[in-house]
């Protein structure tokens, strides 16, 4: 049976591509502007930048679920800029495609190309599904080479949802029959969201004790260390704490990409 498997960005294939290159970019431009119109230092002046890009972000949360112009962070950078007297064009689309002319400088994880290129190897069909924009998210996959990789980016902007609703992984399995996984880093977007969906969930935790490794999934699932980690996930994801743990229960669990070709194949 053919295996569809969909992918997260952020944190899964690369490792929060934007927040520490482009946005720090920005947000010291910002700042140097902004501090002589505040009175600020540059150091406050950046600081408070960063925290109402942050605030303006949350803002639009409702327990964790985010519109999709949520993920539109020209539109959260102008508005934040221009509440403190920057003037200053915001343009992160262009600042990405810039960075792309600089590959070396894209964080990411070394392990990745060589895991995809198994899984396809394999016969597994590989999808993208993100919430971030397609020109934020499509021109670092082609810098690095992984672009090819994948028979679908589906990306917000271009579908009408945010994960974690149903409606971004059906147009991302649109047409594809098989057996169907997402594997990501949230609990409530890629874990909960792909359950809703009906798709199967591998939860991506490369902060998991090494004690987990030898177990089987089925130990690691029912381990104490798995469950206090997803505690802490879904606080800081924002789910209310009163929320049960089994809604968000992957049915896998892994510490990095590595471990994903024998568990989906053996």
């Amino acid at each position: 049976m053919t295996i569809v498997i969909s992918f997260d960005l952020d944190g899964v294939l690369l490792p929060d591509p934007l927040e520490d290159t482009v946005f720090e970019d920005l947000i010291i431009r910002l700042a140097q502007e902004i501090a002589p119109l505040q009175g600020w230092s540059r150091s406050q002046a950046k600081e408070e930048v960063r925290r109402r890009v942050w605030e303006e972000f949350h803002r639009q949360s409702r327990a964790g679920y985010y519109p999709v112009e949520a993920f539109d962070w020209d539109a959260i950078f102008i508005r934040v800029s221009r509440a403190l007297g920057a003037r200053q064009a915001v343009d992160i689309g262009r600042m990405v495609r810039e960075l792309c002319q600089r590959p070396h400088e894209i964080p990411s994880y070394p392990e990745v190309p060589e895991v995809l290129a198994e899984l396809r190897r394999r016969g597994a069909r590989l999808l993208v599904v993100t919430n971030g924009y397609a020109q934020y998210q499509v021109p670092l996959l082609y810098a690095l080479g992984l672009a090819t990789f994948f028979y679908r980016i589906v990306t917000p902007d271009k579908v009408g949802y945010v994960k974690p609703a149903r409606g971004i992984y059906r147009h991302a399995f649109a047409g594809l029959d098989g057996r169907k996984v997402h594997v990501g880093d949230y609990l409530l977007h890629d874990v909960y969201g792909a359950h809703q969906a009906g798709l199967e969930a591998v939860w991506l935790e490369r902060c998991l004790p090494v004690e987990l490794d030898g177990l089987s999934q089925t130990a690691r699932l029912a381990s104490p260390m798995v469950k206090g980690a997803m505690r802490i996930a879904m606080i800081e994801e924002g789910v209310p704490p009163c929320a049960p743990l089994n809604v968000y229960m992957p049915d896998y669990v892994i510490r990095d990409l590595w471990e994903l070709p024998a568990l989906l194949f053996s």
